[in-house]
């Protein structure tokens, strides 16, 4: 099972089995006669499938598991290689982005600081003001 052929097979499988164990639950639930065959036979594909899935062995999708190319030079890095200095300039680039966010929210706080009391001067003129 685990070519493309047999992987191939269990999706037919699958779907041909759920496919006519729904029909036949439909004919079931509106009296149609054939329900019961088509149950059978639903059931019966699933109970196959599942049963032989149990011995599947899972695709390894992960570039690991997947075969070395023989194309390109030998000194060419494979694409999953990360290179490290790639790597610190993009940290320092989130490092520096952090600290002029840290800035500006630093002056964000003192800009809204500001206009609390601002508006508690507002208040305080308003309500002498109506006395």
């Amino acid at each position: 099972m685990d070519s493309v052929a047999g992987q191939t097979f269990l999706n037919y499988a699958y779907s041909w089995g759920a496919s006519i164990v729904i029909l036949g639950t439909l004919f079931k639930l509106t009296h149609l006669p054939g329900a019961d065959i088509m149950l059978y036979l639903g059931m019966g594909t699933e109970v196959i499938v599942f049963f032989l899935a149990a011995f599947d062995r899972p695709f390894d999708k992960t570039a690991d598991g997947m075969p070395l190319s023989t194309s390109g030079s030998a000194n060419e890095k494979p694409s999953s290689v990360v290179d490290l200095s790639q790597v610190e300039s993009a940290r320092e680039r989130m490092l520096q982005t952090i600290k002029e966010t840290d800035k500006q929210m630093g002056e964000l706080t003192q800009n809204v600081t500001a206009l609390n009391t601002i508006l508690q001067r507002i208040r305080q003129a308003l309500s002498v003001g109506n006395n």
